[in-house]
């Protein structure tokens, strides 16, 4: 048996980043540090595209010139299953 002792951790960033998300808000990965504790932002976006959660994202320039990703909750309606790659996509 493989045993995480962050899963229950992982799951509880899971249901605050997707109910932030659901509000309409938006995320970096740097206010999802802030907010939620999370470093691993990506991971656990993938975890909720895996489910089903349609994440989006756009890329943001900051004012000092740097790029860095913005996630958002997608239009449900757009997305379908991949079922070849077992991946939502748009």
């Amino acid at each position: 048996m493989n045993f995480n002792p962050n899963e229950k951790k992982t799951l509880s960033q899971n249901k605050l980043i997707k109910a932030h998300l659901e509000a309409g808000k938006r995320l970096t990965a740097l206010s999802a540090l802030n907010e939620f504790g999370c470093f691993r932002l990506s991971g656990r976006l993938s975890e909720l595209k895996d489910e089903g959660f349609p994440v989006d994202s756009i890329w943001i320039t900051l004012d000092n010139g740097k790029r860095i990703k913005e996630y958002y909750m997608g239009n449900v309606h757009d997305w379908t299953w991949d079922r070849a790659s077992n991946r939502s996509c748009i």
